[in-house]
Formats: C-alpha cells, sequence, structure tokens
C-alpha cells in the first residue's frame, strides 16, 4: 500500500496519532466509501478522474508531495458540502503544525 505509508508519515510528521478503521487495497471500495459519506479515501487524482468528472467525488487536494504525477489528496464525495468524517480529517490536516507544510484545497465547483 504505497499511499498508505505516504498518508501514515504525513500524519506522523504532523505529530498526529491516526489509527485507521479500515485498511484495502481496492480503489474502487475506497471510492465507494468516500462516495457513500461513510469514510474518507486518500486517492490520487488520477484513480478517481472518472468519478470527479461525473461529480460522484470531489478531488481536494492536500499536500505537494508527489509521487511521479501522483498528488496525495483528500477524496469526498461530490456535490455536497463535507461530510462529517472528510470535515475532520481535513481540519485535523489543516491545523497540524509539521515543518515545511504545503497543504491546499481545492474546490473544483461541485
Amino acid at each position: 500500500m504505497l499511499i498508505h505509508g505516504i498518508v501514515a508519515d504525513a500524519f506522523a510528521s504532523a505529530g498526529l496519532d491516526v489509527e485507521p478503521t479500515f485498511l484495502t487495497n481496492s480503489i474502487e471500495t475506497m471510492k465507494c466509501l468516500a462516495a457513500s459519506g461513510d469514510g474518507v479515501a486518500f486517492l490520487s487524482r488520477f484513480d478517481m478522474a472518472e468519478e470527479h468528472r461525473n461529480g460522484v467525488l470531489r478531488y481536494l487536494q492536500i499536500r505537494d508531495r508527489t509521487m511521479g504525477k501522483n498528488v496525495l489528496s483528500l477524496v469526498q464525495r461530490g456535490k455536497r458540502s463535507l461530510g462529517l468524517a472528510t470535515s475532520m480529517v481535513a481540519e485535523e490536516i489543516m491545523n497540524s503544525p509539521p515543518p515545511e507544510r504545503t497543504y491546499s484545497v481545492i474546490d473544483f465547483g461541485h
């Protein structure tokens, strides 16, 4: 789980003790959980491009750390305000004080 390692490192460097309640290698499962509002997913923009185009998921870039052409992102359901889980995770990330932190949230108008 390459992205899991990136996410775990990001939380650790921010001094946040976060334990996932569910881990999967299935991108489809992650997208379904995020789309239902029952979870959050950290995916590349490429992994959820179709769902973004269709307005099912919204892409929120949260960190400028890239792996090739992939940017670490928090994914949540589209065409709605941020769900509680997404809001809490995004707020925790945005309020963390790690050195050299470069987070941003991008709203593509959905």
